[in-house]
């Protein structure tokens, strides 16, 4: 049993000719049934199909030949379904709605489990699939394109003004600079020869498909081979303006067309090899984010910074939150001492001696003595993860040139086997301000057993390590403060700090924690993929797109992206839930807007949603709870007929694709696998039965062209914003502050994010304020809540206000890809604009009337003045307190 390459040949059901247009992997039919009269047979069938508007599968198959009807009822039930979608106007199948990407995955995994049977294969294929093409033909032109499109104008106007006609404007010589290109005009009848159409011949400007004997790709086809053994990878990243590399760009189709020599990436020698054979095959931005300069806030520019402990908070007696604080006392007897640390200038001149790069507040200054320091990277892939990486190293080197950063390469598995590298300048010079974690790497992020824990602590014991830093978001914070709580108990000098990281947002409380890096990147990367779909939306005015966007838990991402973008309908997750929404709700939710769009003559809109929709609705939320329990008794197996009578109806009554994705939950949180329900695609398919519905009943006249996408794994690993990078780089540099100073079971942490770098202020924030109680049915838990969208905040609000206005009108708003250099690249998201800059400015303003009011006091008041100012402070005190309960 083998596979070849063929084309599938498609009988159209139109009177336009056929067409090879379907590229996949087939099982190869025997030679003796490969004949050209079944072809003929095919093409005598089709011309009696295309007598009807709409053909079944079985009105198909009828009119196949044997072996065509064979090949089709092998394609998956989805496939077969889009092959028999109505054609565009041209008679044209609409390609971009056949998921060959998912029908060679499905092939390939039909493949592999057969050469496993045969013990040919032991590896473990793990495929994601995306399809990328409407959100790129709207997107903002590069520098390139605007002077070339604009010369193509004014070649034209020229024309036009010396009076030639049926000319088409043209320009050469484009591989050169701006002021040498060449522009003119040319016949359209030489862009022509004769095609048959319709039995008649016609003059037609010929498609120029790809030359398999052209410059092109013959670069491609040289260095294919290379490619498959190496990681050769190379992110252009983001279009960049007013900046001379992006000025000088140039296709590479062009220059290869204009017989440039071979470009050093494209060669099997592009750049420095590493281990297990990762190529540095950087792009020019790549090469320009190495040499960008990260800031610091002004509290940490200094040889030293203070580190001052302050006391925890005290909670009104009784309150639930001092119930909590008891609670948590009892689980974390051995760090629930920790105080909040505020990391400060100090209070002296310049020294020559060299001083720590953190002290405690009141202790001498001593000579720094060198620390070894291990990261563990817990989390998924986040943006700004190397600037963090940099911080520490940086610091460690300021703090003591003997300093080392020891990385444990894979995550919890690496530290609990002991494999690490030691970070070096040279390693880390290639990494700075990159995407992803390539440098440091990630694995499940399970650390729960005490097994796991003994195994850390040879490790960190093995290495000497004074500290242990653990970056991730929620659930690695929970590891950290249980690891750190265990290592004091076990007496292990190694202490444990955190630094929060994640791109869904949910990483923040309301009195310390603003955001982790991250989030400003993955939602800056996701709002300019909306906004080119809504530049497309709007320029075809024909399509309903569905987009759904990275979040599993929150909405945040959902709603910063709308706040940015502006689409017709932005499904949150938190407000289904409040609402008690069922999925039925939603479809008729989006079936009335489409329906008041048709109405008005707009038959075309955006809807986005967040990737943890589906599990925010009520009757949703209950199934995926039965789904998990039948799961978990199952021992791992899922059987649809353990579910409760309700539960099985429901799931029966999913299409059978969602069936077959709903049982994948995540190994590291037990939540359902978001990422693999296509919720976008349901509710396209939903809303499309109920607008049917509606049209049957003459409610609904219009048609309905719906079109899914599915942002996600485009963000989470590109290049950071300059945002992502200055926080990140600064959280790693307070690690390395407050494990100077001693301090333990603790993240660092920065505040007044909405200001100007050099003004955030920095601190050290304990475990344990980060925590919350859980009551389970198993007793008292601790853990790091995520964050969900405060459905009464300024954010929020704002959505809901505009929410109507943005239903009916086009008020979509395109921000662009992110920019490294210029105005727009020190912008932050909007949540933290909207909710963070008044907070800002009246916490400066609160801090500036507290030291007035103390340098009063002191120079002295009169009695009167004193007691009215203790009265008013004491009423504050209370309020925050309330507050805080």
């Amino acid at each position: 049993m083998y596979f070849i390459y063929c084309y599938f040949l498609l009988v159209l059901l139109t009177y336009t000719p056929l067409y090879f247009f379907f590229f996949l992997m087939i099982r190869r039919p025997p030679r003796s049934t490969l004949s050209s009269s079944s072809a003929a047979s095919d093409v005598y069938k089709r011309q009696v199909l295309s007598e009807h508007e709409t053909v079944s599968e079985e009105q198909l198959t009828a009119a196949l030949s044997t072996n065509s009807a064979r090949l089709f009822a092998s394609l998956p039930a989805g496939i077969r379904a889009q092959l028999l979608l109505d054609r565009d106007p041209h008679g044209n199948v609409q390609v971009a709605k056949i998921e060959t990407e998912a029908l060679l995955i499905d092939l390939i995994h039909v493949e592999l489990a057969e050469r496993a049977e045969a013990g040919n294969y032991k590896g473990k294929f793990q495929p994601q699939a995306h399809y990328f093409g409407y959100e790129g033909r709207c997107a903002l032109p590069t520098p390139f394109d605007c002077s070339y499109c604009y010369a193509l104008g004014c070649s034209a106007a020229r024309l036009m003004q010396h009076g030639f006609n049926g000319y088409i404007s043209c320009v050469s010589g484009t591989q050169k600079p701006i002021e040498e290109w060449n522009c003119g005009g040319t016949p359209l009848t030489s862009l022509m020869n004769m095609e048959r159409r319709s039995g008649r011949e016609k003059p037609v400007i010929k498609k120029a498909l790809t030359e398999l004997d052209g410059p092109v790709f013959k670069v491609f086809a040289s260095i294919r081979e290379y490619w498959t053994t190496h990681d050769a990878y190379r992110t252009p990243g983001p279009i960049q303006f007013g900046t001379a590399s992006s000025d000088s760009y140039r296709p590479y189709h062009l220059l290869y067309e204009r017989g440039f020599g071979v470009q050093k990436e494209h060669t099997q020698n592009p750049g420095a090899e590493l281990e297990d054979g990762r190529v540095l095959n950087y792009s020019t931005l790549q090469m320009e984010q190495l040499e960008r300069s990260l800031s610091l806030p002004d509290v940490l520019g200094g040889q030293t910074s203070v580190c001052t402990p302050k006391p925890r908070m005290a909670h009104t007696e009784g309150s639930q939150a001092s119930i909590d604080h008891v609670l948590l006392d009892k689980l974390y007897p051995h760090i629930s001492k920790a105080s909040r640390v505020h990391v400060s200038k100090p209070k002296m001149g310049q020294t020559a001696t060299q001083l720590p790069i953190g002290t405690l507040a009141g202790q001498p200054y001593t000579e720094p003595t060198p620390l070894k320091v291990g990261l563990v990277f817990m989390g998924r892939q986040t943006p700004g993860g190397h600037d963090a990486v940099q911080g520490m190293y940086d610091s460690l080197q300021k703090h003591h040139s003997s300093s080392e950063l020891l990385a444990f390469v894979g995550g919890s598995k690496a530290l609990i086997s002991g494999e690490y590298r030691v970070i070096t300048q040279e390693r880390m010079k290639w990494y700075k301000s990159q995407g992803g974690i390539e440098m440091v790497g990630r694995s499940t992020d399970r650390l729960t057993l005490v097994e796991d824990f003994g195994k850390a602590r040879e490790t960190c014991e093995s290495l000497g390590l004074d500290a242990l830093v653990m970056l991730g978001g929620c659930f690695t914070m929970i590891h950290a403060s249980n690891l750190a709580e265990w290592f004091v108990e076990q007496k292990v000098e190694t202490r444990v700090l955190g630094i929060p990281c994640g791109v869904d947002g949910n990483f923040k409380s309301s009195d310390r924690i603003e955001t982790a890096f991250g989030f400003d990147t993955a939602t800056k990367v996701f709002s300019q993929l909306v906004g080119n779909i809504e530049t497309d939306c709007a320029s075809a005015k024909k399509y309903w797109y569905f987009i759904k966007l990275m979040g599993r838990g929150p909405s945040h991402i959902a709603l910063e992206c709308a706040l940015q973008t502006h689409p017709n309908v932005t499904l949150i997750g938190e407000e289904a839930q409040a609402m008690h929404m069922t999925l039925d709700d939603v479809v008729h939710q989006l079936a009335d807007v489409i329906q008041q769009r048709r109405a008005a003559g707009k038959n075309y809109g955006v809807a986005v949603l967040p990737e943890g929709f589906f599990g925010s609705l009520a009757d949703i939320r209950m199934l995926v709870n039965d789904v998990r329990d039948a799961k978990t008794n199952g021992g791992g197996e899922f059987d649809p007929d353990k579910l409760s009578a309700w539960s099985k109806q429901r799931f029966s009554s999913l299409p059978k694709w969602l069936q077959s994705q709903l049982p994948n939950f995540d190994s590291s949180s037990g939540e359902l696998m978001h990422s693999a329900i296509q919720s976008e695609r349901l509710l396209a398919e939903l809303v499309s039965e109920e607008l049917a519905e509606r049209k049957a009943r003459e409610e609904y006249l219009g048609g309905f062209n719906p079109v899914c996408h599915f942002f996600g794994y485009q963000a989470r690993s590109s290049m950071p914003s300059v945002f992502d990078s200055t926080l990140a780089y600064t959280l790693g540099h307070v690690a390395v502050v407050l494990i100077a100073a001693g301090q333990n079971a603790m993240v660092p942490n920065c505040r007044r994010l909405a200001g100007t770098v050099h003004d955030w202020r920095v601190e050290g924030v304990p475990f344990l304020d980060l925590l919350s109680i859980r009551h389970t049915h198993e007793g008292v838990q601790a853990e790091v809540k995520s964050a969900d969208v405060d459905l009464t905040g300024k954010a929020m609000r704002f959505l809901v206000n505009q929410r109507k206005d943005w239903e009916m009108n086009e008020r979509y708003s395109n921000p662009g890809p992110v920019q490294f250099r210029g105005k727009t690249s020190d912008s932050i998201t909007s949540t933290l604009e909207k909710e963070g800059a008044e907070y800002a400015l009246d916490e400066i303003s609160v801090e500036q009337t507290c030291d007035y009011l103390m340098e009063a006091v002191r120079a002295g008041l009169d009695e009167k003045a004193v007691n009215m100012a203790a009265s008013m402070l004491h009423a504050v005190k209370l309020a925050v307190e309330r507050s805080r309960s």
